[in-house]
């Protein structure tokens, strides 16, 4: 029985590094560390550099806050936006 759970437990061990590693990797092959344009379901967008893409949530810096018949406002520290709330996000060249 302890060989059992101790199997179970080393399996689960596994499955968490691998998903931990897909999702670096994933997020590298995505734009991670690079200019990103995020269009949002308000008609919002935001410019700047995608720092961190976890948990339903995308984090950036370096930020300009674009709205339309307005100047782009530079942001302050980091944003975090949910990604249920964005349209989409565009990688710039």
């Amino acid at each position: 029985m302890e060989l059992v759970v101790l199997t179970a437990a080393v399996l689960i061990l596994l499955v968490g590094v691998g998903v931990h590693v897909f999702d670096r990797v994933s997020a590298a092959r995505l734009g991670a560390r690079r200019r990103v344009l995020v269009q949002m379901k308000s008609g919002r967008a935001f410019t700047g550099i995608q720092w961190r893409r976890r948990s339903g949530l995308l984090e950036l810096r370096g930020v300009e806050m674009l709205e339309p018949g307005n100047q782009p406002q530079t942001v302050d520290g980091s944003v975090i936006l949910d990604r249920v709330e964005i349209e989409y996000v565009q990688v710039a060249g």
